[in-house]
């Protein structure tokens, strides 16, 4: 494939911490994770380093994002301590829950498609864990 011009950014934000992971949000918003624990959903219609909004918790790096299938207000964040996060964006202040189940970082998380209730991690631990998103709620 030949490409004649080198291809150009159409939007950018700066956080002040690295960003280690980002997710499509709903429309025109994308999640970011950053080495300092925040996650920031940035609107891309608006220039700017200012993010819509932020969730924090501890400064534990944030290395994975992922949106519920179905309930995309869901958001679950994973995290180099093994822990994993749950969010409800329409209050975002305090994660709705926190689980341990991995003894190291988890790398990534993901909502299944088909049976969106279900989310995996995969660790640095050498697990691949299933969670009942039933139980989650």
């Amino acid at each position: 494939v030949h490409i004649p011009t080198q291809p150009r950014p159409v939007y950018s934000a700066k956080c002040e911490m690295c960003l280690n992971t980002c997710a499509f949000y709903l429309s025109h918003s994308v999640l970011v994770g950053s080495a300092a624990g925040q996650v920031h959903c940035f609107d891309t219609r608006q220039q700017g380093d200012t993010p819509a909004s932020t969730m924090s918790s501890e400064l534990v790096s944030i290395l994975g994002i992922a949106v519920h299938t179905t309930q995309p207000f869901i958001v679950a964040n994973s995290r180099s301590d093994g822990s994993l996060l749950i969010w409800d964006m329409r209050n975002n202040r305090y994660p709705l829950a926190t689980f341990a189940g991995h003894a190291s970082a988890i790398w990534e998380v993901q909502f299944e498609k088909e049976k969106s209730d279900n989310l995996y991690t995969c660790s640095e631990d050498g697990q691949l864990l299933m969670w009942n998103g039933a139980a989650l709620s």
